[in-house]
């Protein structure tokens, strides 16, 4: 199974970071992929969100 991180910061643009990842998340968990979502609170948060998420692999 694919798995996947999808890092997302809530109050970006409007909150469109947030629903861009509902048009994503469907089609990767229909075609049997995991997907972990984490919200970030900052740019360096999101970084921080992001090596953890390489390094589970």
């Amino acid at each position: 199974m694919r798995q996947f991180t999808a890092i997302v910061n809530p109050t970006a643009g409007g909150s469109a970071g947030a629903a861009a990842l509902l048009r994503v998340a469907r089609p990767l968990r229909e075609a049997g992929a995991s997907l972990e979502t984490e919200y970030s609170r900052s740019l360096a948060h999101a970084r921080e969100l992001a090596r953890q998420a390489g390094e589970r692999g």
